[in-house]
């Protein structure tokens, strides 16, 4: 088994993860890797303005931001098909998503202090001035 395989989702449980690396810091490595999937998916909506994340004993949640005063029907169907497929993708791992409307909401209104951005429209990624 290699990294390939689980980064597809093809590992069904944390503890044929922890088979495969032997420690159990190897699975904070995926939980990354999966953040980094998880930007990459829904940045690609413009409505969504950003993306949190903190991690509460082994669950990771998600809020994802979007800068809508009322929830759209459309824009949903679309946000929880890629929220399905990344739970399908990383099976391994235990999610909560959320989807707040905050069009004009600061972050300190509605997010724990310890949730960090790792994705933001206001904000340029390193990758994106290049």
């Amino acid at each position: 088994m290699d990294l390939t395989r689980i980064y597809r989702g093809l590992v069904e449980s944390k503890v044929e993860l922890e088979k495969v690396f032997g420690e159990k810091e190897e699975i904070i490595y995926l939980e990354e890797l999966t953040l980094l999937i998880i930007e990459q998916e829904y940045s690609r909506y413009e409505k969504v303005k950003s993306i949190y994340v903190q991690k509460y004993r082994a669950e990771l949640q998600v809020q994802v931001l979007l800068s809508i005063d009322e929830y759209n029907d459309e824009l949903m169907e679309n946000l929880l098909d890629t929220e399905y497929d990344i739970r399908k993708r990383f099976s391994c791992l235990t999610f909560t998503f959320l989807y707040p409307p905050v069009r004009n909401v600061e972050r300190e209104d509605i997010m724990h202090p310890e949730a960090r951005c790792i994705f933001s429209r206001q904000e340029k990624k390193l990758w994106q001035i290049m």
